[in-house]
């Protein structure tokens, strides 16, 4: 059993998932499995995991039909997560660094941490955008944790997150983010 569980959704998009694929197995951390959760239309995502374990990746791959739709996608791909921490990588988002994972991982287990952020790479309107937490606004946080419910992306995409795995966690289904 793997420490980390990689999830990565995917819906109809295989342009940024090589990049997401190339950055998670680029990583100096290897103590993960990569589960994919498909809800294409297409065999376009099933092909390209297909070249990646052809290349010796090991990658568990569901695809859905029909599909389960956001975010429920990402509650199956939790679902099947066999390791302590969990690790969201949305199809369009990427690791910052081939380090990142290893410092986060370090971070969260030297602290003892329920979870902690790192910056992240994301497409946002077809433009490349970093992702990092507004440090000036985490002390509001930790007074009031009703916060994250009225300040606007103070932690940017899930993909910036690893936490620890909470068979209760999931995320709301009548919410698309």
């Amino acid at each position: 059993m793997s420490l980390v569980s990689i999830c990565i959704p995917t819906f109809n998009q295989t342009k940024y998932l090589r990049k997401v694929l190339d950055s998670v197995f680029e990583q100096t951390f290897t103590d993960y499995e990569v589960i994919v959760s498909d809800d294409s239309i297409t065999s376009e995502v099933k092909e390209l995991i297909d070249e990646y374990i052809a290349k010796g990746n090991e990658i568990r791959y569901f695809h859905h039909e029909p599909a389960l739709g956001s975010p429920e996608n990402w509650n199956f791909a939790m679902r099947q997560a066999q390791g302590e921490y969990i690790k969201i990588m949305h199809h369009d988002d990427w690791f910052y660094k081939n380090d990142s994972l290893e410092i986060q991982v370090n971070t969260i287990l030297h602290n003892h941490n329920s979870f902690v952020y790192s910056y992240a790479k994301s497409i946002v309107y077809g433009k490349e955008s970093t992702f990092y937490s507004k440090k000036n606004l985490l002390h509001l946080v930790i007074k009031d944790p009703l916060m994250l419910m009225i300040t606007h992306n103070l932690f940017g995409p899930p993909s910036g997150l690893l936490f620890k795995k909470n068979d209760c966690l999931h995320f709301d289904k009548k919410l698309i983010w």
